[in-house]
């Protein structure tokens, strides 16, 4: 008798641990899901953030550029060779027409997706820095043409 209490006793004791290191499979899915979702939920708001983030800076040099361009305009005013202001107003044009692309591009950008959003973002970087490389040019040739007037 004394054995089959001892017995039972351990069977118990086995049983008991065995069932409390079993989980339940339904609540690890559960948990699973619910740290799956707040993954997403907190890279989906980084990713908006970046967007938003970005949005605001470009947005920033964009309108930078506009004052810059209403500078030049002014600027060329007092241009005397009549070749030389068509020439600089052809260009400062080509220059606000690509700045206004740009600020159309960005206004009009939908998120699409974490992946969408780099491609998208490196191309649009791209482009603001050739943006930035044709106005440095632009301002190097007027320099050059007319070193004792100051446009920006």
């Amino acid at each position: 008798m004394n054995k089959t209490i001892s017995l039972l006793t351990a069977l118990s004791l086995i049983l008991t641990a065995i069932i409390q290191s079993c989980s339940n499979p339904t609540k690890n899915v559960q948990n699973n899901i619910f740290e799956g979702n707040a993954e997403v939920i907190v890279s989906g708001i980084a990713y908006l953030g970046d967007i938003e983030q970005y949005r605001k800076e470009t947005a920033e040099s964009i309108e930078s550029y506009c004052q810059h361009i209403a500078a030049l305009k002014s600027g060329i005013d007092g241009e005397k060779d009549c070749g030389n202001q068509y020439n600089y107003r052809h260009s400062i044009f080509l220059l606000e027409l690509y700045n206004s692309y740009m600020k159309k591009k960005l206004d009009d950008y939908k998120p699409e997706g974490q992946e969408s959003w780099k491609i998208f973002k490196k191309e649009f970087t791209h482009q603001m820095d050739d943006l930035n490389k044709e106005f440095a040019d632009f301002e190097e040739t007027i320099q050059k043409a007319m070193p004792d007037r100051q446009y920006y």
